[in-house]
């Protein structure tokens, strides 16, 4: 299962800068598109394209890499968490005992999140609205919110494997450079950009 894990991480991340590099684009284009028309207008040339579509689509685009961006988040354990406790504690064992509760926590509530957003997604799909962006059901682009719970829920597991087994520091890992650190064998650590 990590074996996919690792492949979904790389398509997620991929899409993500798809996404913002789209959203980029789109953003500028309709502003430099809106300074233009308004240009024309003022010489009395009738110039109009409609890019009423732009907004809804970046709405679109925003609920995306918040979705893919907090699944990846708990990848690399950097999601939101209170580690006020664990800073607090001097003993391994219960720093890994309060790290694994989190984790836990995360991993019921994601579990709840995803049950819930597929009913969500299956009244969705009986309506089979078109609002978001004309002519794509609702339902279809709103599928990134399960999709994100069920990773949330899988990577919650593994972030709780690994730190029951020794293999991530319990440090905080906002102190960390790049995020969790694994011994990858080289005598090095890795971080979640290698």
């Amino acid at each position: 299962m990590r074996f996919i894990n690792k492949y979904l991480v790389k398509l997620e991340k991929i899409l993500l800068c798809s996404i913002l590099f789209s959203m980029i684009l789109l953003s500028f284009g309709q502003v430099l598109l809106r300074l233009l028309i308004s240009l024309l207008q003022k010489f009395n040339i009738d110039f109009y394209i409609d890019y009423t579509w732009v907004s809804p689509f970046l709405t679109t685009e925003v609920l995306w890499i918040v979705f893919l961006g907090s699944a990846l988040a708990t990848e690399y354990r950097q999601h939101i968490k209170i580690d006020f406790l664990v800073n607090m504690t001097k003993s391994q064992s219960r720093k890994k005992l309060i790290s694994t509760d989190a984790q836990v926590f995360a991993l019921v509530v994601s579990l709840i999140l995803f049950l819930v957003s597929t009913d969500y997604i299956r009244i969705m799909g009986e309506t089979n609205d078109a609002t978001m962006i004309s002519g794509i059901p609702d339902w279809i682009i709103l599928l990134i919110i399960p999709y994100s719970f069920f990773m949330i829920f899988l990577r919650s597991i593994f972030n709780i494997q690994d730190i029951v087994s020794g293999k991530l520091d319990n440090r905080p890992e906002g102190d960390k450079a790049a995020g969790a650190t694994l011994d990858n064998g080289s005598g090095q650590e890795a971080t979640c950009g290698q």
